[in-house]
């Protein structure tokens, strides 16, 4: 999640982007709903009530709330429109109103018909493939990639309990996924692709797919060292409260340090600065929304 939002401060403070999209933000939003197919899988046997009233509680009340008070501050600061419908349609948080749409699927695909995890992944690559013929408006071009690394997660958390793999063979994995992927980012940005989930706009799919899963490897590797540090665990446990901030903390602090310092589209210290305030402030906001919610 600090990756998205070092996207976001990007865009805000630079009017552009410092580092190319293709170089990191896909592989973060792949990441994303690949462990939270993970933790969807986690949870077992959870009642069908339970799972709605959960998808309820900590998505959708949330995406209402959060995406009403983000557009009535841009309505302010910006002089847009209050466009209702941009919000009931999803897109005026597109990553969290797709994330609503797969839980509710596999919640009545999983718990109402038992199917397995690789049925799942199965169903959700066909879905990918007809969409790749037929055009889908809005977060329904989406939702079928986001499918896949969901279905991925669930395939993922029913195995790793079942196959232990030696810490050596796990590093050389990792070096290996390092070396490959780093290849293939530098293709990418050398022939100038693009590899947009939303709105889907990608250049190579084969590319794409292996790009993303090559990544995978390594964040595993990471969460066994960073899930010793206490603020990496409470960005991840307030993960979704973070991604909401992105779309008002960056742009002010982006605005106010515009007007307060000499700007300069490519000032890499100052931020780098900016970064950081970003950070400390939105981990400051989701303090308090979480303590108000008693989380």
């Amino acid at each position: 999640m600090l990756m998205i939002l070092f996207f976001h401060t990007d865009v805000y403070y630079n009017n552009d982007v410092l580092i190319p999209y293709q170089m990191y933000v896909h592989n973060a939003l792949a990441t994303f709903f690949l462990i939270s197919g993970y933790l969807f899988f986690l949870k077992g046997d959870i009642s069908f009530k339970k799972r709605l009233t959960s998808i309820f509680k900590r998505l959708i009340i949330p995406y209402f709330v959060f995406t009403t008070i983000i557009m009535g501050i841009k309505v302010l600061l910006r002089n847009e429109n209050f466009d209702v419908l941009e919000i009931l349609s999803g897109n005026a948080s597109w990553f969290v109103s797709t994330l609503i749409v797969i839980e509710l699927l596999f919640t009545i695909i999983y718990n109402r018909f038992k199917l397995p995890a690789l049925l799942l992944f199965i169903i959700s690559i066909t879905f990918l493939i007809i969409s790749v013929y037929v055009t889908l408006p809005g977060i329904l071009s989406v939702i079928p990639i986001a499918m896949v690394f969901f279905s991925i997660g669930m395939i993922w958390n029913y195995f790793s309990s079942k196959i232990t793999i030696n810490n050596k063979y796990c590093n050389i994995l990792t070096i290996t996924s390092c070396i490959l992927i780093s290849i293939i980012k530098v293709i990418e940005y050398h022939n100038g692709m693009t590899m947009t989930m939303y709105y889907v706009n990608i250049s190579n799919w084969a590319l794409f797919f292996t790009d993303s899963l090559l990544f995978m490897p390594i964040i595993i590797l990471l969460s066994k060292y960073v899930s010793r540090i206490n603020f990496i665990n409470y960005i991840g446990r307030n993960s979704l409260y973070y991604y909401f901030m992105c779309g008002g903390i960056p742009y002010l602090v982006s605005l106010s340090i515009k007007k307060i310092c000499d700007f300069n589209q490519y000032n890499i210290p100052l931020f780098i600065i900016t970064y950081i305030i970003v950070v400390c402030i939105t981990t400051v906001v989701v303090s308090c929304i979480t303590k108000i919610l008693n989380r």
